[in-house]
């Protein structure tokens, strides 16, 4: 792999744990502040990064379809990761109520949901706070919250996700962090078109 490459994607990493200025990217890559704006200039012409008015940098809607297109070839269970009940709950209720008829509810951990009624209200509650939450339910070390991101018609797209293990935060710890997740995940949703003020205010 190329030094450029790799600081590129160095960069991404670094931009996708917290959005950073020019100067904290450059003071991460050990280079001079052009050296990094060029950087940060390629990743923005794919849309990989985006800056705000102040010079911020973010992950951009480029590296959103990436993530989606990469969980489209993974059997990903809908019943008990957050990533996935974020998109489902925000589907019309046809959609909810099929999706859930086919799945098999294979029991992970003691908080996997059991059975499609309780599946089904999961996904409500998931509506109204806004944002899903994988509790130990896909594995007994391992806490998620993940919220949804829409296109400009208002429909669901997919989604953004904390996630940590049980030994490097606690559960109570993860939920203060949402609302650094609504940020990145309406953020991400506006890079699309999408005009809403909040998660589910253009689903019909």
């Amino acid at each position: 792999m190329s030094q450029t490459v790799q600081r590129a994607i160095q960069v991404l990493g670094l931009i996708g744990e917290k959005p950073s200025s020019i100067e904290q990217v450059a003071s991460f890559m050990g280079t001079h502040r052009s050296t990094a704006l060029r950087t940060l200039q390629v990743l923005e012409a794919e849309q990989m990064v985006v800056r705000d008015s102040h010079n911020v940098f973010r992950l951009g809607s480029r590296v959103i379809s990436l993530a989606n297109a990469a969980l489209e070839n993974i059997d990903l269970p809908l019943h008990c990761t957050g990533v996935a009940k974020a998109i489902v709950a925000f589907l019309p209720l046809e959609d909810q109520q099929r999706i859930a008829s086919g799945i098999d509810f294979v029991a992970h951990t003691d908080n996997t949901l059991a059975n499609t009624d309780d599946y089904l209200a999961d996904l409500r509650a998931t509506v109204e706070r806004g944002y899903a939450i994988d509790h130990l339910e896909h594995e007994p070390w391992v806490n998620c919250i993940a919220a949804p991101v829409f296109e400009a018609s208002g429909q669901v797209t997919g989604s953004v996700s904390i996630t940590t293990t049980t030994l490097s935060c606690d559960y109570e710890t993860l939920l203060t962090m949402v609302p650094q997740l609504f940020e990145a995940s309406f953020g991400i949703s506006r890079e699309f078109g999408w005009t809403g003020n909040g998660p589910g205010s253009d689903q019909g």
